[in-house]
């Protein structure tokens, strides 16, 4: 039924919650895990920007991804993988959440998305509506929140 499956993950309880239910739905159904983290700002923070800065590094929003693909994914990669996902594909994008897991759906053939109701943006999420509304509203295959 569902052979690739996205899971968002931002830090938040709710998103630690649906890595869980992802990692057991493809682990149960023989599915490969899309598991995507979106930094939620344009450019690199500016404690990095200043690192490199001084440490001479050209790109500072290349060298942000990297370090929030290492200190992030990496581990909740490895904690999926120990629950049977043969096959997990990490991506780590820059921007508006909503707007770059849509974007990320055009190029990969995810059939489900599961992600946490609530992130760690709450109150941005109150004002503008959540990320979840958003991808739930917007999306081109099902959708299932977690709480």
């Amino acid at each position: 039924m569902f052979k690739n499956i996205l899971v968002a993950y931002d830090g938040s309880e709710h998103a630690n919650k649906a890595v869980e239910i992802a990692a057991e739905l493809a682990s149960k159904l023989g599915a490969s895990l899309h598991l995507v983290y979106v930094v939620a700002r344009e450019h690199a923070a500016e404690s990095v920007a200043e690192f490199a800065a001084s440490e001479h590094v050209e790109n500072a929003d290349l060298l942000e991804l990297e370090a929030a693909n290492a200190s992030i994914l990496i581990p909740i990669e490895r904690q999926i993988q120990a629950s049977g996902v043969k096959e997990v594909q990490t991506q780590t994008l820059r921007g508006d959440p909503a707007e770059q897991i849509l974007s990320y759906l055009n190029h990969a053939d995810v059939d489900l998305i599961v992600m946490g109701r609530r992130g760690l943006g709450r109150i941005e999420g109150l004002l503008v509506g959540s990320v979840s509304s958003k991808i739930g509203g917007l999306a081109p295959c099902p959708v299932m929140t977690v709480k």
